[in-house]
């Protein structure tokens, strides 16, 4: 009797690997014999006929590895043992997680796989290098990538679906994470107009400084430092000359991508000054009066016309000054300084 024995097998192995599904097909493409691999080589005996070429064709791959390519064969015709082997390659796929120019891998991501059903299949820590997962996706089913926590700095991804190949080549998966972006604006009480020479910094729940700068009259950028998620306070540690100090600005880091504008506005310094008579009633006219600061040096004279003399945005908030009467109106004498 003609004598054939199939072997399936693994691409860098001997061994024989259950769970293919294989058909034999005739010259004339007449299916002849099918079955699903086991442990050990199909035997056909007595069935194909000596001297005819028969096909092997994989109709599915077991689990982790790809359809192999047709096998054609011929019949022995001296009744010798044909011995036929076709080869899965196991499936692979590289996942790499990049930022978003997708040139740097970047360690620090929790990742997780799951199949189409929903089913969780692995998960890692980026480590800067591509994750490589080899035969144990299945070729022709999608998985969808999906990234728990970003790295410090990053902002989570959005989910990346893609198919196992069915022709062994390696599926080179490619997530990219954005960088956080937080932009700060100090601006007078309008929100209209930044200001420079605020002394500013952004302190972590721990209160921990983050970040620290003078304004200059921009919008200062803080990229790929803050963490996505998490709640940061914006505190002034002095106010521009003639502004006075803002209350502190609490702000979280969007996850999503999205620049943070976060703004923090000063009021102006605001200084009523009054002259009036002993009693503290009566505004009076005609006092010509000097302001000096704590150096001595004249910041401002009027002399007074019966109302409070109103300094705006002019002195510095925490500074010290001196009201001096130069000369007192008739009837009056010189106050002390105050």
């Amino acid at each position: 009797t003609t004598k054939v024995h199939i072997t399936k097998t693994v691409i860098a192995e001997e061994n024989e690997i259950p769970g293919a599904s294989l058909k034999l097909y005739d010259s004339e493409g007449i299916l002849v014999d099918e079955w699903v691999s086991t442990t050990e080589a199909h035997k056909i005996e007595g069935k194909l006929t000596a001297g005819k070429s028969y096909t092997l064709h994989e109709e599915a791959a077991p689990d982790g590895y790809v359809i192999a390519n047709d096998v054609t064969f011929k019949v022995s015709a001296d009744g010798s043992v044909d011995k036929v082997v076709m080869k899965d390659d196991t499936t692979k796929v590289h996942i790499t997680k990049t930022d978003i120019t997708g040139e740097k891998e970047i360690p620090g991501a929790s990742l997780k796989l799951y199949d189409s059903e929903g089913i969780f299949v692995d998960e890692w820590i980026s480590d800067g290098n591509a994750h490589i997962i080899e035969g144990k996706l299945i070729a022709g089913k999608s998985y969808t990538l999906h990234e728990e926590a970003a790295p410090d700095g990053y902002v989570v991804a959005n989910d990346v679906t893609f198919t196992v190949s069915a022709d062994g080549s390696v599926d080179k998966v490619v997530m990219k994470d954005d960088k956080t972006k937080v932009h700060i604006s100090k601006t007078d009480i309008t929100g209209e107009k930044e200001l420079a020479g605020a002394s500013l910094k952004v302190l972590d729940e721990n209160g921990n400084i983050v970040d620290e700068w003078i304004s200059d009259g921009t919008a200062h950028v803080i990229e790929g430092k803050l963490i996505a998620g998490k709640t940061y306070t914006l505190h002034e540690e002095a106010a521009p000359d003639g502004y006075v100090i803002a209350n502190d600005v609490t702000f979280t880091v969007s996850a999503d991508g999205s620049v943070d504008k976060v703004v923090m506005k000063d009021d102006t310094t605001k200084v009523h000054i009054t002259k009036t008579d002993i009693t503290g009633e009566k505004e009076l006219a005609g006092a010509s009066l000097k302001l000096f600061d704590s150096e001595g040096i004249l910041v401002d004279e009027w002399v007074s016309d019966g109302t409070a003399h109103i300094i705006e945005g002019k002195l510095i908030a925490g500074k010290t000054y001196t009201l001096h009467e130069e000369a007192a109106p008739d009837g009056y004498v010189i106050a002390n300084d105050v």
